[in-house]
């Protein structure tokens, strides 16, 4: 906007992608005297490709800004003598020069005010005690579905096997183990016998008979 120009180019969008990851732009006040050197060199800086060499906060930025406002000035009083052999170039410098301005006061508004930007919004909520003393809708709780319960009613032959729901011990055959409904691993163990072992799925009560298998 300041140059009249785009700081890259190409004949397609992946040589205008090559000039913007590899290209150094043209500065600005090439072949336009009537862009002063300190607006050329602050778009340079903000253009450069390592960060480190940008200006690392907004308020290095307004500084920035604020230190060339006279020699924009200057320039815009440049603007209204009329020059011979630039008559071409005014409407555009006209145009580049207030326009640069405009944004930069901006700039310079937004980063000077900072007790005004940092107010809080009154439309913005305030969540520091908004849970501290509001009702618990307990209505909602009690519409949550309950989990059912069950009864895993489990012997053995021979009796007195432990058994173990999802490796918990539960107690020793014969038992009643009061359970959520679901799916578990039951496992049952007894000395002189092969373990028992598989996955059960469990709904009202559940009857098991399980029959050890002795070890030979």
């Amino acid at each position: 906007m300041i140059a009249g120009r785009r700081p890259f180019g190409g004949n397609n969008i992946a040589a205008i992608f090559r000039a913007i990851t590899q290209d150094t732009p043209a500065s600005p006040d090439q072949g336009n005297p009537f862009i002063p050197k300190a607006l050329s060199d602050m778009v340079l800086k903000c253009l450069a490709k390592h960060p480190e060499h940008r200006y690392q906060t907004g308020r290095q930025l307004a500084d920035a800004i604020i230190g060339i406002l006279p020699s924009l000035q200057n320039a815009a009083q440049k603007v209204k003598t009329p020059h011979k052999d630039a008559t071409h170039r005014k409407p555009l410098l006209l145009v580049g020069v207030f326009s640069a301005l405009i944004i930069l006061g901006g700039f310079v508004y937004w980063f000077s005010s900072p007790s005004e930007t940092s107010a809080p919004s009154p439309l913005s909520p305030n969540y520091s005690n908004s849970t501290a003393n509001t009702p618990r809708d307990i209505s909602a709780v009690e519409r949550q579905p309950s989990v059912q319960q069950a009864t895993l009613n489990i012997s053995s032959e021979p009796e007195g096997a432990k058994v173990f729901v999802d490796n918990v011990i539960k107690g020793k055959t014969p038992v009643k183990v009061p359970i959520p409904e679901g799916k578990y691993e039951l496992r049952l163990s007894l000395p002189g016998y092969f373990e028992w072992e598989a996955q059960v799925d469990i709904s009202g009560e559940t009857p098991l008979r399980i029959p050890m298998r002795p070890l030979e």
